[in-house]
C-alpha cells in the first residue's frame, strides 16, 4: 500500500521533464481500474462529492444497475432529488457502455449520459477499493479540466469514506467540490421504492 501511495501521490514531471499520465491513464494503477468490477455492483450508488458543477441545487444523485444487455452494456437507472433533499425525484434510464482506453489492457472506462438532455460523455475509473466500496470516476471538462465523482455504495454511506479514495480525490480532482449525499438521501430513495414494490412495480 505504501508503494502504491507514493506512485499514486508522485510528481507529475520525472527528471528528463517527460510529463507522466494522468493516474486513471497510467497502466500501473490497472488492478484498481477494472471497469467490469464497477459494472458488477448491484447495490444503489451515490455520488458523495464532485468538482464540477458545484452551484447545482439538485441532491441525492445515485445509481442502480438495472440490466445486463452483454459483456460491455449495462442499464442504470439514474434519480437525482431535484431543487434539495427534499425535493421530488427525477428518474431515467441510461446505457453504460464498457471499453478500454489508451495503455489498459482490459475496459477501464465507460460511456453514458448523465441525463437525457445531455451528449454521451467518457468517463474513466481512476480508482476502485479493493471492496468495492468507493470509486472515482473522471472526465474531460473543457479543455483542460478534470471534472471527478467521488461515489460510494449505499451500505458503505453509514461509514468514513475509506481513507486512500480519498487522498486520492483530493490529490487528483482540484477545486473546489460540492457535498451532494445527505444520510437523509438513501432513506428517501428506500421510501420511494418500498412505495414501488408495494404497487407491483419497481420505479428506478
Amino acid at each position: 500500500m505504501t508503494l502504491l501511495i507514493l506512485l499514486a501521490l508522485c510528481s507529475v514531471v520525472t527528471a528528463i521533464g517527460v510529463v507522466e499520465l494522468p493516474i486513471e491513464d497510467d497502466p500501473r494503477f490497472a488492478l484498481s481500474q477494472n471497469v467490469k468490477a464497477m459494472t458488477s455492483i448491484i447495490e444503489r450508488m451515490y455520488i458523495v462529492s464532485r468538482n464540477y458543477n458545484i452551484t447545482t441545487p439538485n441532491r441525492c444523485h445515485s445509481a442502480i444497475k438495472t440490466a445486463a444487455l452483454s459483456h460491455d452494456k449495462i442499464v442504470v437507472a439514474l434519480r437525482t432529488h431535484l431543487g434539495g433533499i427534499g425535493g421530488p425525484p427525477e428518474e431515467s434510464k441510461t446505457l453504460f457502455i464498457s471499453l478500454r482506453t489508451g495503455l489498459h489492457k482490459k475496459d477501464n472506462a465507460v460511456i453514458y449520459k448523465l441525463h437525457p438532455r445531455f451528449h454521451p460523455a467518457l468517463r474513466k475509473l481512476m480508482y476502485l477499493d479493493p471492496f468495492g466500496r468507493c470509486l472515482i470516476l473522471v472526465e474531460r471538462i473543457g479543455h483542460h479540466g478534470r471534472g471527478c465523482q467521488l461515489m460510494m455504495t449505499e451500505s458503505a454511506l453509514d461509514y468514513p469514506i475509506p481513507t486512500f479514495c480519498m487522498l486520492l480525490y483530493r490529490h487528483h480532482c482540484p477545486g473546489p467540490k460540492v457535498a451532494l449525499y445527505h444520510p437523509y438521501c438513501k432513506y428517501q430513495d428506500a421510501l420511494i421504492d418500498r412505495k414501488a414494490i408495494d404497487e407491483g412495480y419497481i420505479k428506478h
